[in-house]
C-alpha cells in the first residue's frame, strides 16, 4: 500500500482525481483519493483489518509532518487491535507512507513439518513498496538441511 498526492487533474479507472488530493494505491490498483488523508488512511486500515492481517509495517516518508506518523500508527493499532504494527522512518520522497500488511504463516505450509519447532531455517520479512520478499538461511548441522526438521 502507498499514500502519495496528484500532482495533477486526472482520472484512473474512472475516478476523478484533483490535483492536490492524498492517493492510495493497493498493490497496483488505485484505492482511492481524498483531501482527507486521516479517512483515506482509515479506510485502508479497515480493509487490513477486514483482510485478517497479522503485521503491520508503516514506513514514514520525509515529508511528514512531526508527529503523523505516529498518528497514523495508532490509527492502525486502534483499527486492527489483532495487529502488530511496526513504524519505521523510511524517509522516502513522494510517498508519504509505504504500508506492508502481512500474515503469520505457520512452519506447516513453509516447510510441511506439523507441531514441531522449524529449526533449520530463519525467515525474514523485507517490506518494500509492497513486496515480499523470502530469503532462508541454510543452518547444517545434526537435524540436517532445510525443510528436514530432523524427525
Amino acid at each position: 500500500m502507498q499514500i502519495t498526492y496528484a500532482a495533477r487533474d486526472s482520472d484512473i479507472d474512472g475516478h476523478n482525481i484533483h490535483a492536490g488530493e492524498y492517493l492510495a494505491l493497493w498493490g497496483s490498483s488505485l484505492f482511492g483519493s481524498s483531501a482527507d488523508l486521516k479517512g483515506l488512511l482509515r479506510s485502508m486500515a479497515e480493509k487490513v483489518h477486514e483482510e485478517g492481517h497479522e503485521f503491520v509495517t508503516v514506513y514514514a516518508g520525509a515529508d511528514l509532518p512531526a508527529g503523523q506518523a505516529e498518528e497514523t500508527a495508532a490509527l492502525f493499532r486502534e483499527v486492527c487491535p489483532e495487529c502488530e504494527v511496526t513504524l519505521i522512518d523510511g524517509g522516502q520522497p513522494v510517498y508519504y507512507y509505504l504500508i506492508s500488511a502481512d500474515e503469520h504463516i505457520p512452519c506447516s505450509r513453509l516447510c510441511g513439518a506439523v507441531n514441531t519447532p522449524c529449526m533449520n531455517f530463519i525467515l525474514y520479512y523485507f517490506h518494500s513498496f509492497s513486496a515480499v520478499f523470502w530469503q532462508f538461511a541454510d543452518f547444517s548441522g545434526p537435524y540436517g538441511h532445510f525443510p528436514s526438521h530432523g524427525v
